[in-house]
């Protein structure tokens, strides 16, 4: 399912993860990879009943909460999503792509500077596990051109590049 999911064969990810499912119906590997898959695809129906499963399996998981607030963003279910980033940051320091979520909502709000400092706050904890892919949200298309948001965007790719 990982190779999958990072060569964007989402249908792929959807059938293997379905065929563990069906021996095990609990398997959360299973059930975030076909969540964030049916996400991708833009079936955020079958995302939301995949991720809520998954979240009954294991209501703890930094992973799955981001994946379930992801979902919730797209229902524009904004406080049941910030619940979810909040209880994944309770849960691991380091989760840098909750707090871009967060941004995401932030926006959604009209509320910029809000944004920027998580932004920022995601920069200071870990830059090179920050998903550039969140980026591409429309939420930031209200933003993309700022000054302000230029430079850290700018920190990101330059952050990025050098991973590599």
């Amino acid at each position: 399912m990982y190779a999958y999911a990072h060569l964007n064969q989402y249908e792929k990810v959807i059938e293997n993860s379905n065929r563990l499912l069906e021996i095990d119906s609990s398997n959360l590997s299973a059930l975030t990879y076909r969540a964030n898959a049916y996400l991708k695809l833009g079936q955020n129906n079958n995302a939301l009943d995949s991720v809520e499963k998954a979240i009954k399996v294991d209501p703890e998981d930094s992973y799955n909460l981001r994946v379930y607030a992801e979902v919730l963003i797209r229902f524009e279910r904004y406080e049941e999503a910030e619940k979810c980033i909040t209880k994944a940051l309770n849960n691991d320091e380091m989760a840098c792509n909750v707090l871009i979520l967060q941004a995401i909502i932030d926006l959604f709000k009209d509320q910029t500077e809000t944004a920027y400092k998580h932004i920022e706050q995601a920069l200071n904890r870990n830059v090179k596990q920050i998903s550039i892919k969140l980026f591409k949200d429309i939420a930031f298309d209200k933003i993309r051109n700022e000054e302000k948001f230029k430079d850290l965007f700018e920190k990101i790719k330059v952050d990025k590049s050098r991973k590599k």
